[in-house]
C-alpha cells in the first residue's frame, strides 16, 4: 500500500485487533474522510471467469504494486450471490 500510495501514512492493525466487520478508512489532511465497511470481509467474493486471479504476496512491494495496477478483473459473489456481503460507506468532513 505504501508503494501504491506514496506520501500516505498507512496503519494496519493485527488481525487479532480487528473487529469482525473489517473496514478501510481513508483520511485526508483537510479533515475529509471515507470509511468503507466490509461486513463479512471478502470471503464471499471471487473473480469471475474460469481462471482464478492469483497474487504472490511474497514478492517485493514494488513488484506487487506493479502487478496490482495491471490487474483488470470482474468480481462476483460466490454461489450466484445467494450469500450476502453487505458493504457500506460513510463520508465526512471534520472541518
Amino acid at each position: 500500500m505504501k508503494t501504491m500510495l506514496p506520501g500516505a501514512t498507512i496503519r494496519l492493525l493485527p488481525q487479532r485487533d480487528c473487529p469482525h466487520a473489517r473496514s478501510l478508512e481513508l483520511r485526508w489532511a483537510d479533515g475529509r474522510h471515507l470509511k468503507i465497511v466490509l461486513d463479512q470481509g471478502l470471503g464471499a467474493w471471487r473473480t469471475s471467469g474460469r481462471r482464478p486471479t492469483t497474487f504472490d504476496g511474497s514478492t517485493p512491494p514494488q513488484a506487487q504494486a506493479k502487478i496490482l495496477k495491471s490487474i483488470e478483473v470482474a468480481v462476483e459473489m460466490k454461489d450466484g450471490g445467494r450469500i450476502a456481503s453487505p458493504l457500506w460507506m460513510t463520508w465526512g468532513d471534520d472541518g
